[in-house]
C-alpha cells in the first residue's frame, strides 16, 4: 500500500508501507525506488516527506484501530459479520455450480462433436479453448459465443464433417442412466446410492415430475399439423419391500413442497377474498340505500394452484383441470388399487377407461355431470406415476386391456435382480436435493416466449426421430400387438426429447442455446424408449405364460430354498409351499400339487392326518 505525500509539479512522493521506503515518480504513473546501488539514498527534503509518511501510515492506523473498537462495540457487529460470511458463503456456492454448469456444457458439446466426426485431438483443442475462454471470462455468451466461432474455424480448415450416427443400444434392458437430464441423472445417482436399490426406483417418478411441472407449457412438433404435450403414464413393477414408495415419495418432493406453498398462499388470499366480498356486499348495500350508482367490481376468487393429485375419480381430475389448466401428476403408490377403482363406484357403467385413453393424447374431454351439468376440459394434461408387484400384471391386462391399447399407453420399468430396501450410510446431499426442487420449480415457471408454444425438432434430431420410427416399423412388422406398442413409443420418443431439452435448458448448461430440439437430446429420449421397449416385451412375455405355469415357477422357486435334504433325497412339506406363495388358498394349493406331481416334479413320500403331505422333490430342480 503506497501513502501519496507530496506533489511537487509533475513529481510526486509516495510512502511504501510496507517497505518503509519513499518512492518517486516523474511521470504521475510509475514509483520508483530513490535508491544507490540498490540501498535508499535521501535528501534532507526527501528524509522529512519519508517521516511524514511514516506519520500519516500511524494516524491511518490509529484511525482503523478505533473503526474497529467501534464495530466491536456495536451490538449488531457480530450479526454484520455473519451477514458478510453467509454472503460469501452463497458467492462461492454460486461460482462453483456455474463451473459445474460450465463443465456440465462442454461434455455434452463433446458428444456432439463425436457425432459431428471430430476426432480425438481436435476435441481436446476445443476443450482447451473452452477452459482457455472461461478463464478470461466466465460469461456464458461469451464462453459459447468463442468456443462455437472456434468450432467453426475447424470446420472450414479441415471442410465437411461426416457425423458419425450412433448405434443402437447393445443391451436395452438395463436402465440407461445417462440418457437423464443432468440434474436428474445427479438426484437418481445419489438416491440409488442412499437407499441401494435400482436407478429405475428413482429415475421413472423423476421423469413425471418433470414432465408435469412443463404440463400444457409446451408441445413437441413434427410438422405443422402434428404436436403432442409431454404426457407420461409411468408404472415401476417390484415386489413388495423394495423401496418403490420411498424412491417415488422423493422423486416427487419438489412437486409436493411446492404444492403447499401454493395451499399457504391460496389460505392467505381466501381470507383476503372473504374481507374483500364482505366490504363489497357492504359498500353495495350502503349504495342502494342511498341510491347511489354502485360500479365497484365485485371481488374475484382466487384458485389453489394444484400440481399434483392422489385422486382417481375423472370427476376429481376434471374439477382440479378447470382451475389449473397448466396440468397436474396423478400420483398412485398403488397402482392396482387405482386400475380396480376404475368405473368402481359406477358398478362397471361408467366410462372412466375410455377418459383416461383420451386424456394420454391430450384430447378433449367431455364429462357428463348427473345433475351438475356438463363438464368439458379443452386441453388436457394428466400425467400418471404409480408402482404395483408383480403379481398385478395379470390383473390390469384383464378386460381386453392388451386390446384397448391401455397398458401399451404405460412406460412399465420391471427391474431384476432388486434388492430388499435398506437405509444405507450415504445421503443425498442439501445441494443436489436443492438444485433439483429449483429445476422442477423453474419448469412449473417457464411461460412461451410467444403466442406458439410448440418446439420443432432441430433437422439433425428429425433424421434421428425418423430412424427410429423405421426401426420401430421393423420390429413390429404385421404383429398387430407391437404396432400397438411401437406406435405410442414413438410418440414417447417426442414428448422424452421435449422433456430432456427443456431440463437442460432450465440447467443454463452453457450449451443448450437452441430452441430447437437437438440431436443429443433426441438420441437419449430414444435411448430410453429403447428401454421401455424392451420392459414391455417383458411384460407380454409374463402375460404369455399360463397362470398354472407361472404358479409352478413360483414353486420351484419355494422348492429350491425350502426343501431339506433327507438322506439322499429333498423333502418338503404340502404346508410349507402353501405358506411360501403369497396369497395361496388351500384348493389352489390342491390344484397345484396335481399339477406338481403331473410335472413330475413332486411324489409323494407319505400321507399324514388331516390332510398334511410330505413330499419329494425330483433332484433335477435342485440342481
Amino acid at each position: 500500500m503506497i501513502i501519496e505525500v507530496q506533489t511537487d509539479g509533475n513529481i510526486k512522493y509516495g510512502y511504501d508501507r510496507y517497505e518503509d521506503i519513499l518512492l518517486k515518480s516523474e511521470d504521475g504513473g510509475t514509483w520508483h525506488y530513490i535508491s544507490c546501488n540498490g540501498e535508499p539514498v535521501y535528501s534532507d527534503y526527501e528524509r522529512k516527506l519519508l517521516n511524514i509518511g511514516r506519520e500519516l501510515d500511524k494516524e491511518i492506523e490509529e484511525m482503523w484501530v478505533q473503526r474497529e473498537i467501534e464495530l466491536h462495540e456495536d451490538p449488531n457487529y457480530q450479526e454484520y459479520l455473519y451477514q458478510q460470511w453467509l454472503e460469501h458463503e452463497e458467492q462461492q456456492r454460486q461460482l462453483e455450480m456455474e463451473e459445474k454448469n460450465f463443465k456440465l456444457g462442454f461434455e455434452q458439446k463433446k458428444r456432439e462433436l463425436i457425432k459431428m466426426g471430430f476426432n480425438d485431438d481436435e476435441i481436446k483443442l476445443i476443450e482447451s479453448k473452452f477452459l482457455e475462454s472461461m478463464e478470461f471470462c466466465n460469461l456464458e455468451e461469451y464462453v459459447v459465443e468463442e468456443v462455437e466461432k472456434y468450432i467453426q474455424e475447424l470446420v472450414a480448415k479441415r471442410g465437411n464433417v461426416t457425423p458419425i450416427l450412433p448405434e443402437t443400444i447393445q443391451d436395452n434392458t438395463v436402465f440407461p442412466i445417462d440418457a437423464l437430464p443432468y440434474v436428474v441423472k445427479d438426484i437418481v445417482i445419489e438416491g440409488q446410492k442412499a437407499f441401494d436399490i435400482n436407478h429405475e426406483f428413482f429415475a421413472i417418478p423423476a421423469l413425471v415430475a418433470c414432465a408435469t411441472a412443463i404440463g400444457s407449457s409446451y408441445e413437441v412438433a413434427v410438422n405443422r399439423t402434428l404436436s403432442t404435450k409431454p404426457i407420461i403414464y409411468a408404472c415401476l413393477i417390484s415386489r413388495a419391500g423394495t423401496g418403490k414408495s420411498p424412491a417415488q415419495d422423493i422423486a416427487m418432493k419438489p412437486l409436493k413442497k411446492l404444492q403447499k406453498e401454493a395451499k399457504n398462499r391460496y389460505d392467505k388470499a381466501i381470507k383476503q377474498f372473504e374481507k374483500d366480498i364482505e366490504d363489497f356486499e357492504k359498500n353495495k348495500k350502503f349504495a342502494t340505500k342511498n341510491g347511489e350508482d354502485f360500479e365497484e367490481e365485485m371481488p374475484i376468487q382466487p384458485r389453489l394452484e394444484e400440481y399434483y393429485t392422489t385422486n382417481s375419480t375423472i370427476e376429481g381430475i376434471a374439477k382440479i383441470l378447470s382451475n389449473n389448466p397448466k396440468g397436474i401428476a396423478n400420483i398412485q403408490d398403488e397402482f392396482l388399487a387405482f386400475y380396480n377403482g376404475l368405473n368402481g363406484y359406477r358398478q362397471g357403467k361408467g366410462s372412466d377407461m375410455q377418459e383416461w385413453l383420451s386424456f394420454w393424447n391430450g384430447n378433449e374431454v367431455k364429462i357428463d355431470r348427473k345433475g351438475q351439468g356438463t363438464l368439458m376440459i379443452n386441453d388436457p394434461y394428466v400425467s400418471i406415476v404409480g408402482a404395483m408387484t408383480p403379481s398385478g400384471i395379470r390383473e390390469i391386462a384383464k378386460d381386453s386391456n392388451t386390446e384397448n391399447g391401455f397398458l401399451d399407453r404405460f412406460l412399465f420399468s420391471f427391474p431384476t435382480n432388486v434388492k430388499p430396501f435398506n437405509v444405507s450410510e450415504n445421503e443425498i446431499s442439501e445441494e443436489v436435493e436443492n438444485t433439483y426442487y429449483e429445476l422442477i420449480k423453474s419448469l412449473l415457471e417457464i411461460k412461451p416466449k410467444q403466442e406458439n408454444n410448440k418446439i420443432r425438432l432441430s433437422s439433425e434430431a428429425m433424421n434421428q426421430y425418423k430412424q427410429y420410427c423405421k426401426k420401430l416399423d421393423e420390429i413390429a412388422g404385421e404383429d398387430e400387438k407391437l404396432c400397438s406398442i411401437v406406435a405410442k413409443l414413438k410418440m414417447y420418443s417426442l414428448r422424452l426429447g421435449l422433456v430432456i431439452h427443456l431440463c437442460e435448458k432450465q440447467n443454463k448448461s452453457v450449451f443448450i442455446k437452441y430452441e430447437d430440439i437437438q440431436e443429443d437430446s433426441m438420441q437419449k429420449a430414444i435411448q430410453l424408449c429403447e428401454y421401455f421397449r424392451s420392459q414391455a416385451d417383458k411384460i407380454y412375455e409374463k402375460l404369455a405364460i399360463s397362470e398354472n405355469d407361472e404358479m409352478v415357477e413360483r414353486a420351484i422357486k419355494v422348492l429350491k430354498k425350502k426343501a431339506k435334504q433327507d438322506g439322499e433325497n429333498y423333502i418338503i412339506k404340502k404346508r410349507e409351499i402353501q405358506q411360501n406363495i403369497k396369497g395361496m388358498k388351500a384348493e389352489q394349493m390342491n390344484h397345484l400339487a396335481t399339477d406338481l406331481i403331473e410335472r413330475q416334479i413332486l411324489s409323494i413320500k407319505e400321507e399324514g392326518k388331516q390332510g398334511s403331505v410330505t413330499y419329494v422333490v425330483n433332484p433335477a430342480i435342485m440342481q
